[in-house]
């Protein structure tokens, strides 16, 4: 489900005391969630200026559409997408809101955001690949939206990247050579090396994340 109910977020033990580390942290299940699912490991939170969550969202590309609340199954069932929808009418007309993301949002859902009231993306990792956070300054339209973007880096970009290396890598279309390892490894090759190394034999068709996996596959 989408939308949630307002609530204060405390912190999370897995990312210290980094600035918004309780929204990282409900964004990290849901990422999980969503890689164990099949799908995309991605997620997205609205937050209010107190850091309430008020609506959470997470990539369902490849799951069965049966909740009307969520996009599903679909081209277009991003996380951000999904987290948008989930605020109804408040995305309408509610010019504090603030998006996290755990990967640099896709043109379709920066097109999502300008055409929201959201002012404000945080996101977490970059994606050299398809990520189009420029197009916020490109875009005539878009940068009249003054809509401002921040990268937490350390820790969090370090798990969000590596969940989303690991979705890529495992899509049974995407082959070993494909462009977008290329792109990556202009800003993680390093890091996609080191997961790849933690990583050893075990088959990427049976993974399933946990805290535990997650700390020995991306953590320090």
């Amino acid at each position: 489900m989408n939308a949630m109910p307002a609530s204060p977020i405390g912190t999370s033990s897995i990312f210290g005391d980094a600035d918004g580390a309780g929204v990282w942290s409900r964004c990290l299940d849901a990422a999980i969630e969503a890689f164990n699912s099949g799908s995309l490991g991605i997620a997205a939170a609205v937050v209010d200026p107190g850091m309430a969550i008020v609506s959470l969202g997470r990539n369902r590309m490849d799951e069965i559409p049966d909740d009307p609340l969520s996009i599903r199954g679909s081209s277009v069932s991003h996380a951000e997408t999904n987290a948008i929808h989930g605020l109804g009418r408040r995305s309408l007309g509610d010019y504090e809101l603030s998006l996290y993301t755990t990967v640099e949002p896709c043109p379709m859902c920066v097109g999502a955001i300008g055409m929201s009231r959201i002012r404000r993306v945080v996101a977490a990792s970059r994606d050299p690949h398809a990520g189009s956070l420029d197009l916020l300054e490109s875009s005539g339209y878009l940068r009249s939206k003054g809509i401002t973007t921040e990268e937490p880096g350390g820790a969090i970009e370090r798990v969000f990247f590596g969940i989303h290396y690991l979705s890529i890598k495992r899509l049974p279309h995407i082959a070993p050579d494909h462009r977008i390892f290329a792109a990556f490894r202009t800003r993680y090759g390093g890091l996609m090396e080191e997961i790849d190394d933690r990583l050893g034999t075990v088959p990427l068709a049976t993974l399933r994340l946990t805290y535990e996996a997650i700390d020995r596959l991306f953590g320090p």
